[in-house]
């Protein structure tokens, strides 16, 4: 499944940025402007992302592409049901992603 980001803190998240999990915990996505990889490293529902590789491209959207990498590191719990994830923090902060299947 590909999690498309919808929202961060309440806010549409205008830029595309998606993210996939695999079975044996990688992490991949992409921000505006480049791909990344990581590992998850949390058992359900918590979540830990660790070992964050990103691309180095420029694009004009760098800044929500590091708003969204920022918020991303920053989560601590995950929710999914049906097509909806939610990530959140106890800084009540949070990022919505709704899913698609896999392009």
């Amino acid at each position: 499944m590909v999690w498309h980001l919808a929202e961060i803190d309440g806010a549409p998240f205008e830029d595309r940025a998606i993210i996939t999990f695999d079975a044996s915990g990688a992490v991949n996505g992409e921000g505006p402007c480049n791909t990344f990889t990581a590992t998850q490293t949390a058992p359900y529902p918590w979540f830990r992302v660790e070992d964050l590789a990103v691309t180095r491209r420029a694009c004009p959207a760098l800044s929500a592409e590091a708003v969204f990498l920022t918020a991303l590191q920053k989560m601590t719990l995950v929710e999914a049901v049906s097509d909806i994830m939610i990530l959140r923090n106890d800084a009540n902060r949070e990022m919505v992603f709704r899913a698609r299947p896999s392009e």
